[in-house]
């Protein structure tokens, strides 16, 4: 019986040099990239947060998200200045992201975010 990888089986390996895994985080990220330069045309954003588990890949992630970013969006880093191109980051608790969102419901339902979103 073969075990299902996990993500974290997937960054492994990929970091060791497989190449089906590598392949497999460029193929996640390409298409993360086509959706987010799709939006990005539309919204325009200054910044673009990445969180997941993923992101333990580092730039085995970010690096093809980007340039799948800039293959997809309408706004070319070329056409802008550098203080009007979208920057790419890694969020700051990528890990925590369902513990920072249920943080964030109890102080919005106690009152203590109103003011600030």
């Amino acid at each position: 019986m073969r075990r299902s990888l996990t993500i974290d089986d997937v960054i492994g390996r990929a970091a060791a040099g497989d190449t089906s895994c590598r392949h497999a985080i460029a193929g996640t990220a390409d298409a993360a990239g086509r959706g987010l330069g799709i939006i990005g045309s539309i919204l325009n954003p200054g910044v673009v947060v990445v969180g997941s588990r993923g992101l333990a890949a580092g730039q085995l992630l970010l690096e093809p998200l980007e340039a799948a970013y800039e293959r997809h969006t309408l706004l070319k880093r070329a056409q802008l200045s550098r203080a009007h191109r979208v920057r790419v980051i890694p969020a700051r608790f990528a890990g925590d992201g369902p513990l920072m969102g249920a943080v964030t419901l109890v102080l919005r339902r106690y009152g203590e975010l109103q003011n600030e979103m």
